[in-house]
């Protein structure tokens, strides 16, 4: 598990779930938890017991044999908007059709990225390493390589079209 996970999404709900039921920081919770995770088949290899006695960890999707695209259609079909995926707009691991997806769709998010990653080059402390070593963000490197700055946040940069992206990402 990657530390923004555990850092922002398992500790805060643990927290709160510890709060809600009156239970200080280190005091041990005597009651059981069951709480649901939202993986599906796709990621089955993410199903893991939980580290704490107090949390049982339920994975309905799982139980269902619901993949990402059932979950997708069974959201439409109750008449609502697709949510996007919960990882967040800066983070390192996404693949190239991501990139291409924040670029095109976002180009605020993909803009601030870049501007992060351009400071980050100045300060050793918070330098992004993994845009230099994860294979996936070897696209974005190389974007970041061809884009001309015209001030300190203004980016000006080519933008393929969508259809050519997507062609890109599926090869």
């Amino acid at each position: 598990m990657r530390q923004c996970t555990h850092e922002y999404k398992i500790k805060p709900i643990k927290d709160f779930v510890r709060r809600e039921l009156g239970y200080e920081t280190r005091q041990k919770i005597k009651e059981t938890v069951h709480m649901w995770r939202g993986i599906s088949t796709d990621e089955i290899q993410r199903v893991k017991g939980s580290e704490d006695k107090w949390i049982a960890y339920e994975h309905p999707l799982i139980d269902k044999n619901m993949n990402r695209l059932d979950c997708m259609n069974y959201i439409e079909r109750a008449g609502y908007s697709v949510p996007p995926k919960s990882s967040c707009i800066g983070c390192p691991f996404h693949n190239n059709y991501t990139w291409r997806e924040i670029k095109l769709n976002d180009p605020k998010s993909w803009e601030t990225r870049l501007l992060l990653i351009r400071r980050s080059a100045t300060m050793p402390i918070l330098r992004i390493k993994s845009i230099s070593t994860d294979r996936r963000c070897r696209w974005m490197k190389s974007t970041f390589k061809r884009i001309r700055w015209t001030s300190s946040t203004t980016l000006t940069t080519s933008v393929k079209d969508s259809a050519e992206y997507k062609k890109e990402a599926i090869s």
